[in-house]
């Protein structure tokens, strides 16, 4: 039974409701509560029951937590706290495993609400402070002591409490929360407010301290602004560095990752993916070595959510793709379709990007998950250098020039309109036959005395990778007048198993060019198509194998920094609800205990029937109700013996005399004696007879 002041609990989980976008749920809950003040039946649950249902409602805390743990990504966000390289990721870090904290205690009136309902239509007033201690319970049947019934408390305004601070926990709290907070705590200490005291000034200094706490709370709001401005400069400047800068490659390096099956990226779209994914582009070049010039950064702001990074302020219609790449270290460049605007869903602590749309992350997870928006071009590219001759975007080496010059030369482009030159330098590699082939470090060593690695490769051999063609047309397109860059990035063209996925290997590194024409800069593909088929021709038997232990540890990745699937959250929220319906069946409907053989039960009621079933007290309490004489909603068998006295036709006397044994039978853990079994049996066969 219940013993705060009637429907302060109903009110309190309406209020935990409404916080928390339950209130259905909440007066359902209420309902059930509440009713117990008004029903005349009560389950005389066993010590033991009890202690069982809390061990239930704990398994329920536990598992409530694993899965807002696993659901909400909590043990990610203490890895990414200890992972991120500055003060703006581990803040996010905490606050996102702080907002899982919260959540689960948003819970607890849920999982808790069993206790209290079986308090609510207990015979039991008081719970003893051993239900809700398994290693008490535990040293009392190692001692070979019995659990007593007392000293105990009953969970109503525990209870209560609960469901004030689930409700204080939500994201939003509207403008009636502190005063709804304050009336539901002036109810519940109205019943038990000191006597003492005249009820107006008890008022007054309730109010006093309403007030007080509004302002001081206003104040901590203020004050809590200003220590998280000073702790995060503070923090920051511990947590300050520079990050790696991709600023040169070798030709030759892609090369060396093309005899490689290893799984990279793992990506998910509508439709087709977008051929190429960028990763950085370059504008000088020197001695076989492609470089970036005037690389710095400038740094993107992320929107409120934190995850949002746009890299334009306006934009048409965009396609989205979705991008799972490994990025040991949390930090470096960033994969992304030519003409990428924005990032969503981008847990990084920073983002810069530069001049030739190079974008660089930091204080990222090791496995990375993003949505990339993308268009057709890359408006976010800045302009050409080309203030004369020597600028970075139309500047051909010297060593370079004896070759270039003759084919610019050769093909006549000083005569054609500047698309036509583009086509015609295209068309070049076609109409010379220029084959592609697999990596081959004897081709990068082939220079001769008057010819570079380029001009051997577009004079002599006329077969490289994907490197040598690129490099060879941005030089060709250089020195026909057209702004140009070198662009490595990677190749999209392997499906895995379903039409909306595809993966992106090692050997799907790729190089192209990029050249600027009419206001824009555009992609241009000179590397034969066949070189994709060459590649996979090398791929090993046993790589099948190694991708389905790939897919293994992506998806481990994936679990462990972006929480559990939805298949995950389904598995735990059966088993929540099917622990709830094992508790229910266990309590409500399991089947009543009756005798044992000899008629007698053990002390703490493990028996075969609680103790005191067998109490002569009971055909007295039937007979009294047959008499008209009922107990009241709530009543104790004291309270009802008190008001009895005013009835001449029953023996109050008898009564208390008679109920004073049957609470010694019924609950004293070492029992009654002969004597006094023979006397409560003594003074119900006297009341049965004055009655009858």
């Amino acid at each position: 039974m219940l013993q705060t002041p009637p429907l302060l609990l109903a009110a309190a989980l309406l209020f935990w409701g409404w916080q928390g976008g339950l209130i259905w749920f909440a007066a359902l809950m209420a309902v059930i509560v509440e009713a117990s003040r008004w029903v005349r039946w009560r389950l005389d649950f066993t010590l033991p029951d009890y202690n069982r249902l809390f061990d239930l409602c704990t398994v329920l805390v536990g598992m409530t937590a694993v899965y807002c743990i696993t659901t909400r990504g909590a043990a990610n966000e203490v890895m990414m706290f200890f992972e991120s390289v500055n003060f703006t990721g581990k803040q996010q870090a905490m606050e996102r495993t702080i907002g899982t904290a919260y959540v689960f205690f948003q819970w607890w009136p849920i999982v808790l609400f069993p206790i209290v309902v079986v308090q609510a239509y207990g015979a039991r007033e008081i719970l003893p402070w051993s239900t809700f201690s398994l290693l008490i319970r535990r040293q009392l049947k190692r001692e070979g002591k019995p659990q007593l019934p007392t000293p105990g408390c009953n969970v109503a305004y525990p209870y209560f409490a609960i469901c004030l601070l689930s409700s204080s926990l939500t994201n939003y709290q509207p403008g009636g929360f502190y005063f709804g907070f304050c009336l539901l705590v002036a109810i519940a200490l109205w019943s038990n407010r000191p006597r003492r005291f005249s009820k107006p000034v008890w008022v007054i200094a309730f109010l006093g301290i309403a007030a007080l706490g509004y302002w001081g709370q206003l104040k901590l709001h203020q004050l809590q602004a200003v220590v998280e401005t000073k702790f995060a400069g503070l923090i920051s400047e511990w947590f300050r560095g520079t990050t790696r800068r991709e600023i040169g490659t070798d030709i030759g390096f892609l090369g060396r990752m093309k005899g490689s099956g290893t799984i990279v990226m793992r990506l998910k779209t509508e439709g087709q993916p977008p051929e190429l994914l960028k990763d950085v582009a370059y504008n000088t070049f020197m001695r076989g070595r492609w470089a970036l010039s005037q690389s710095a950064t400038d740094q993107v702001h992320p929107e409120l959510d934190g995850q949002s990074w746009r890299l334009l302020g306006q934009y048409g219609s965009q396609k989205k793709i979705e991008i799972a790449v490994s990025l040991p270290g949390g930090s470096g460049l960033l994969a992304a379709p030519v003409g990428t605007v924005e990032f969503l869903r981008l847990p990084v602590a920073s983002l810069a990007t530069n001049r030739l749309s190079v974008k660089k992350v930091a204080g990222a997870p090791s496995l990375l998950v993003y949505d990339a928006i993308y268009g057709k071009r890359d408006p976010f590219d800045s302009l050409p250098l080309v203030f004369d001759e020597g600028s970075p975007d139309l500047n051909v080496p010297r060593e370079e020039q004896k070759v270039t010059r003759a084919i610019v030369n050769g093909l006549r482009l000083e005569e054609l309109p500047k698309s036509d030159r583009v086509q015609a330098i295209a068309d070049y590699f076609v109409t010379n036959r220029f084959q592609y082939s697999t990596f081959l470090p004897a081709v990068l060593r082939a220079n001769t005395k008057s010819l570079t690695m380029t001009g051997f490769f577009l004079t002599r051999s006329k077969a490289g990778h994907c490197e040598l063609f690129a490099t060879a047309t941005v030089l060709l397109l250089r020195e026909a007048g057209i702004p140009a860059r070198y662009v490595v990035g990677w190749s999209v063209q392997e499906e895995d198993g379903a039409s909306d996925r595809f993966i992106v290997r090692e050997r799907h590194a790729h190089a192209w060019t990029e050249y600027w024409l009419n206001g824009h800069w555009r992609t241009l593909e000179t590397t034969p198509s066949s070189w994709f088929a060459l590649e996979e021709e090398r791929a090993s038997f046993w790589e099948p194998i190694r991708d389905r232990w790939s897919d293994f540890w992506h998806g481990f990745a994936r679990w462990r920094y972006y929480g559990a699937t939805e298949d995950l959250r389904k598995y735990l929220l059966s088993a929540l609800l099917i622990l709830v319906a094992v508790l229910a069946g266990r309590l409500v409907f399991r089947k009543r205990r009756g005798r044992t053989p000899d008629g007698k039960a053990d002390a703490n009621g493990a028996g075969g029937f609680w103790p005191g079933a067998d109490s002569e007290f009971y055909a007295v309490e039937r007979k009294l109700i047959q008499m008209g004489y009922e107990r009241y909603a709530g009543e104790t068998l004291t309270g009802w013996a008190t008001r009895l006295q005013s009835t001449p036709a029953v023996p109050a006397e008898l009564i208390r005399a008679t109920i004073r044994l049957h609470y010694r039978y019924r609950f004293d853990p070492l029992g009654v004696d002969a004597s006094d079994r023979k006397a409560l049996r003594s003074t119900a066969d006297q009341i049965l007879r004055l009655s009858a």
